[in-house]
């Protein structure tokens, strides 16, 4: 919608559902034909205000109410889907000692520290881990509920293709928040 050719994973599809209402369709999947917007949530609530979805789509078509906080949500969500499934697969080390031994075996690509967390744990970590991409986009109640754990701050994801995409789906969340962090 702005006229720039931007990498996918700068971007975020939307699509038209039932009743002719604009979906965000995080992993480009959904079915029928779709727009691309920047990856901005100032540019989302642009496109919302100047009817710019409408003039897109070829149809008069309405976003879905809440449209903003909802990109952003399953933006967040998708996140916490992916950390989990990396999890599930194995690739996940969760807790301070035990990245701290994985670190001195094998590559460690991210690095995910509650934002909540002490800052001397952290200081350490991210030192130890310092080619590693950081995140610290969630509070520790958050994490600790993804993995079903009482209590959650250090975590880290083993290198290769689960926290490539990981850290690409950060970055889109991110940029859409305009959140601006120190060289993750």
């Amino acid at each position: 919608m702005t006229g720039q050719a931007l990498d996918k994973a700068k971007m975020i599809r939307f699509v038209v559902g039932p009743e002719k209402q604009v979906y965000p369709d995080i992993t480009g999947k959904l079915e029928g034909r779709g727009v691309w917007l920047t990856a901005s949530r100032s540019l989302l609530q642009q496109a919302v205000d100047k009817k710019m979805f409408s003039k897109a789509f070829r149809l008069d078509v309405q976003p879905v109410p809440k449209i903003v906080s909802l990109t952003s949500d399953s933006l967040e969500n998708h996140c916490l889907h992916l950390l989990g499934l990396a999890n599930k697969a194995g690739v996940v080390v969760k807790g301070f000692q035990k990245i701290k031994e994985t670190a001195h075996k094998e590559k460690i690509d991210v690095l995910i520290e509650a934002s909540d967390a002490a800052r001397d744990g952290h200081e350490k970590l991210c030192h130890l881990l310092s080619d590693a991409f950081c995140a610290d986009d969630w509070t520790s109640e958050v994490l600790s509920k993804n993995f079903g754990h009482d209590f959650c701050v250090h975590v880290a994801m083993r290198s290769g293709k689960m926290a490539q995409n990981f850290k690409k789906e950060v970055l889109r969340y991110r940029s859409f928040n305009e959140i601006r962090k120190k060289d993750s």
